[in-house]
């Protein structure tokens, strides 16, 4: 599902406060398994950051990236924001089968939804109590 375009000007936004250019290549390299430099270029961040987002709409990996970015910097307010309003109304009431699955992410476990195979929303479930093997607590 491609992003309209004030998710797209709001996720690249999020990516250039979270993110310099060598701490995104890291990110794409070990999160994605691609190098930056192959996948999106650009004379300088911005540009980066612009390619780098249309190419995962392209291969329809845009919630790879999110998540990728997340587990990478989870204290960011601007990818956190992001991943929070990152929830298209796809399959509310179309008939569309919805599933969840949930990543913890250093601390805190995150929902990844799924409508009928695309991935529609990323948002903070709950805290984890404990070391990354223990359960969500119910408070939240």
């Amino acid at each position: 599902m491609p992003l309209t375009g004030q998710q797209f000007k709001s996720f690249q936004d999020a990516l250039l406060e979270a993110y310099d250019q060598a701490s995104l290549q890291q990110v794409v390299r070990i999160g994605l398994d691609e190098k930056l430099d192959t996948i999106a270029g650009g004379a300088n961040l911005k540009e980066l950051t612009f390619n780098l987002i249309q190419w995962a709409e392209r291969t329809g990996r845009v919630d790879d990236l999110l998540a990728a970015t997340l587990k990478e910097n989870p204290s960011s307010p601007a990818l956190r924001g992001f991943a929070e309003w990152y929830r298209p109304n796809a399959g509310s009431g179309s008939g569309a089968t919805v599933t969840t699955q949930q990543y913890n992410v250093v601390g805190d476990v995150y929902n990844i939804g799924h409508v009928t195979g695309t991935t529609i929303a990323v948002g903070r479930k709950a805290s984890v109590v404990g070391s990354t093997g223990d359960k969500p607590d119910a408070a939240s």
